[in-house]
This record gives C-alpha cells, sequence and structure tokens, in this order.
C-alpha cells in the first residue's frame, strides 16, 4: 500500500533456502558479529515477502582459509540439502 507498511503476499513459499560464504571464521561471525546476514535476510527480506516459511541457510565460514577439501565437503552438504527439495 502507498505509504503503508508491507504486508508479506508471497504465501506459496514453504522454504526460503540462503546459501552464503563468509571470509571469517564462524565463532567471530556467530558470536561476536552475531550473525548479520542471517539477521538480514531473515528479518529484513524473509518477514516482509513471505513470513511463515521454513529458514534453511548453509554457510561456509573461514572461506579464506579453506582448501579444495573444504570446498568440496561444502559443496556436497549443498547439494545433500537441495537434493530433498
Amino acid at each position: 500500500p502507498a505509504g503503508g507498511r508491507l504486508i508479506p503476499r508471497l504465501d506459496d513459499i514453504r522454504t526460503f533456502n540462503v546459501v552464503t560464504t563468509t571470509g571469517s571464521p564462524r565463532w567471530i561471525t556467530e558470536l561476536y558479529m552475531r550473525n548479520p546476514v542471517r539477521r538480514q535476510i531473515r528479518n529484513g527480506i524473509m518477514k516482509v515477502c513471505c513470513r511463515h516459511a521454513r529458514f534453511r541457510m548453509l554457510s561456509m565460514y573461514d572461506l579464506d582459509r579453506a582448501d579444495r577439501a573444504d570446498c568440496e565437503k561444502f559443496i556436497t552438504r549443498v547439494r545433500e540439502a537441495f537434493a530433498s527439495i
């Protein structure tokens, strides 16, 4: 509505999946920064689009120091998660 608050209208979306990477280690992202990417997506985007959808976020942390095996392990995790969709 013009000038009013946003009303979520994407009611047919049942699952909201996010795949992301970060250069920081998990402990910095989760404990020190309180996971700003998750909060922004979940509270800023999802709540105004599809409030009742199930939220799942797959994050690869510490990408700056990851080797090929770490990346392949994460890709496998993503494939397994999306195979059930």
